[in-house]
């Protein structure tokens, strides 16, 4: 069982649409992985799109969502984009992701680590996507109530295999979900990022394959096995 805030969810596999090419595609990826959280691009939602058949399936079968904003320098743009997709999803869950525009890591790091206590204060559940390398940087010592966080997205373009040293003791320390975000392809991958400690393993990988789509179950049942 997954927890994060009040959400409850039995599966602990995330998949990440932000590379899928259409809705179709990751309608039947969901649908046949088991999957019940889905994470959106970094954008306000249009209302059109829930109109859409692959929107209305997913919503059909209570599959929840995870809009995601960018945490620039402006936090009122952050805090408006969040009411948005809160008012259009009916969700008050977050994805709060670094500014790629800030060229400084740790002043990209204290935009998001204000915009997360922000809209935690406004009753979202944020759940902050902090690269491997500036994880000590947002778990200041400080902070110990990880800034309002309902969970941590922990990424990195290394595979998880290449880094279980340092994956292990932070996931084993930290007092918040963690969901793993680092190239996991394969239910070995998933079974890994699970022994080591995560909270759940997301997927950002586009999947247009039945094969794969089976792997994807395979990498589900492998982490609830792991929970269990």
């Amino acid at each position: 069982m997954l927890t994060i805030a009040n959400l409850q969810l039995s599966s602990r596999l995330i998949i990440n649409c932000s590379c899928f090419d259409n809705l179709n595609l990751v309608a039947k990826t969901v649908l046949n992985s088991h999957c019940e959280l889905v994470c959106l691009p970094a954008k306000k939602i249009d209302t059109e799109q829930l109109q859409q058949p692959a929107f209305a399936q997913l919503l059909a079968h209570n599959i929840n969502f995870l809009p995601s904003t960018i945490a620039t320098q402006q936090a009122q743009e952050v805090v408006q984009i969040a009411k948005h997709n809160k008012e259009v999803l009916g969700t008050h869950l977050i994805r709060l992701n670094l500014c790629s525009a800030i060229d400084d890591p740790l002043i990209a790091i204290a935009a998001l680590i204000k915009s997360c206590e922000t809209l935690s204060r406004m009753g979202f559940a944020v759940i902050p996507c902090i690269p491997l390398a500036l994880y000590n940087d947002f778990q200041t010592a400080d902070a110990p109530d990880n800034h309002g966080a309902a969970a941590i997205i922990l990424q990195s373009n290394e595979p998880i295999s290449a880094q279980t040293e340092t994956l292990e003791p932070l996931l084993a320390k930290s007092k918040l979900p963690i969901i793993v975000d680092a190239n996991a392809t394969t239910a070995n991958d998933a079974a890994l990022a699970a022994q080591l400690g995560a909270t759940a393993v997301l997927v950002s990988s586009a999947v247009d394959s039945i094969t794969m789509m089976h792997q994807l179950i395979d990498e589900n049942a492998t982490l609830n096995q792991q929970a269990c």
